[in-house]
């Protein structure tokens, strides 16, 4: 799993080190690039992959930005699998 992830961030970074990450709309992000924008100003990889940009509420409120959800904790994969497995033997165990 956090191979996945240093995977993708490093796509991430190799686009952003060619120039073919467009940042026409770093400063409008009420405004973001419609698909007809995107085809002339990004190159776009064709392959599956996500990202999550997370943002301070107060920075969001402050740009008048909808807050849609709140995230109130954060676990790294590895606590997630420790856990599942401190489940799984206390369910086995009764």
């Amino acid at each position: 799993m956090l191979a996945a992830a240093k995977a993708v961030l490093g796509m991430a970074c190799e686009f952003d080190a060619m120039g073919a990450l467009s940042t026409k709309y770093n400063d409008t992000p009420e405004k973001p690039p419609v698909l007809t924008t995107l085809t002339v100003t990004v190159s776009l990889s064709l392959a599956a992959a996500g990202m999550v940009v997370v943002e301070e509420l107060e920075h969001a409120l402050a740009r008048g930005a909808h807050i849609y959800a709140e995230s109130l904790a954060t676990a790294q994969p590895l606590m997630v699998q420790t856990w599942l497995l401190r489940l799984a033997k206390a369910q086995y165990a009764a």
